[in-house]
């Protein structure tokens, strides 16, 4: 993109090749920089793009934490999919909503206000959302695990999952398993 930029504010000029009385113009085209007040436009434009990006930059550190994180929370209430790890194609891997919701939990706020947010999710949030929350539970505090997952084990419902590009289903029981021996702490604290 930003090469499509650069290349399209300069000048495109044919290269002419004289040839006793024929003229000779090629296709290939040299490109000539345009100068405003005595610098390269693509320099003008660099120093906005840096400027820009600055001032966005500032934006995004002034806004509270908490915000961020209650907008996750709202988002991970609704979450339809369980999948932490990457997703999608193979050679493509992206990281689910629901892990980046979690992940924006986990990394705000101190460690009463996260579990005190998680148990939230719990009560409010989709099935899916709780396993998530269950995730980051066991990574903040393995003791009180067993006593939040008790609802979602007695009620044990089948669960949207995703595992690489491999949508399907599974009982919550089985999730929480694999939460509880540590099986998705590995994506949790990872970069």
């Amino acid at each position: 993109m930003f090469c499509g930029v650069l290349h399209s504010c300069r000048q495109l000029k044919p290269s002419r090749v004289s040839w006793g009385s024929a003229v000779i113009r090629p296709t290939t085209w040299t490109t000539r920089p345009v100068y405003i007040g005595g610098y390269d436009l693509t320099v003008r434009l660099l120093a906005l793009a840096l400027a820009l990006c600055g001032a966005s930059c500032r934006h995004v550190q002034e806004d509270p934490r908490g915000q961020r994180q209650q907008e996750a929370y709202e988002c991970l209430i609704k979450e339809g999919s369980f999948a932490l790890g990457p997703v999608g194609m193979p050679r493509f891997p992206v990281i689910s909503s629901g892990e980046q919701e979690l992940r924006q939990i986990l990394q705000s706020g101190d460690r009463a206000a996260k579990l005190e947010m998680l148990r939230a999710v719990i009560l409010q949030g989709t099935n899916e959302a709780k396993l998530y929350a269950l995730c980051g539970i066991h990574t903040l505090s393995w003791r009180s695990l067993r006593e939040c997952a008790k609802p979602l084990l007695a009620a044990n419902p089948m669960v949207s999952t995703l595992s690489g590009c491999v949508a399907g289903r599974a009982r919550a029981a089985d999730i929480i398993k694999l939460i509880r021996r540590g099986g998705f702490d590995a994506f949790l604290c990872g970069p």
